[in-house]
């Protein structure tokens, strides 16, 4: 099955599952995001689940990714109602991909994430695809096999953005006093800006 959003492309395995009602999605400490896309499916006792999220990255610092692909499979695990979340290697590239497995009461589950920028603003995606089933007793084949796993992502796919002056100034500062000196200054003519326009106006005396 194919599904399509303005920003994203995926297709995952599904033969013979229907369509179901997905869980809430929890966006909790992610400012600005917003979902672009997300489907549930069920066949029998097996449900697959893809999200995909798009959210600024205005803050973006290089080497974020590893933060991002966690925070991920945090909120897969809870939305899974799964104990563990194993997740496996990352595959570097364009986009990046880190695939997972996970177990809870009874169950067992096989994912992967996607994780690349997106747009003229280079705007973080991450894409999951979960697969939960009955545990089983390894015997039977599982229901989950080639399903979220192999789970494909199309986009237009872009660089990481470029750090903010802010960050380039912090950078340079781990080499350079000039360059911590020049953060201060600046994270101080910030504080003042903010003070200045909050600051409530005197009204007009007549």
């Amino acid at each position: 099955m194919r599904f399509d959003a303005p920003e994203v492309r995926v297709q995952v395995t599904l033969d013979g599952a229907e369509e179901a009602l997905p869980r809430a999605l929890d966006l909790g400490g992610m400012a600005g995001a917003r979902v672009v896309l997300h489907r549930a499916f069920a066949l029998r006792e097996v449900h697959t689940t893809v999200a995909c999220v798009v959210a600024p990255t205005t803050f973006w610092v290089p080497g974020l990714e590893a933060t991002v692909l966690d925070a991920a499979s945090a909120k897969v695990r809870a939305g899974a109602s799964l104990a563990t979340l194993t997740p496996g290697q990352v595959r570097d590239g364009r986009p990046m991909e880190q695939g997972f497995t996970g177990a809870g009461p009874g169950l067992r589950a096989s994912g992967r994430h996607v994780l690349g920028f997106v747009g003229d603003e280079a705007d973080l995606l991450v894409c999951s695809a979960v697969c939960v089933e009955p545990e089983g007793d390894g015997s039977a084949r599982s229901g989950c096999d080639g399903a979220a796993a192999a789970s494909t992502v199309e986009a237009a796919f872009v660089g990481a953005p470029s750090p903010g002056p802010l960050l380039r100034l912090a950078l340079a500062a781990a080499d350079s006093p000039r360059g911590a000196v020049a953060v201060g200054l600046v994270a101080g003519a910030l504080v003042i800006v903010a003070l200045l326009r909050a600051r409530p106006r005197p009204g007009r005396t007549h």
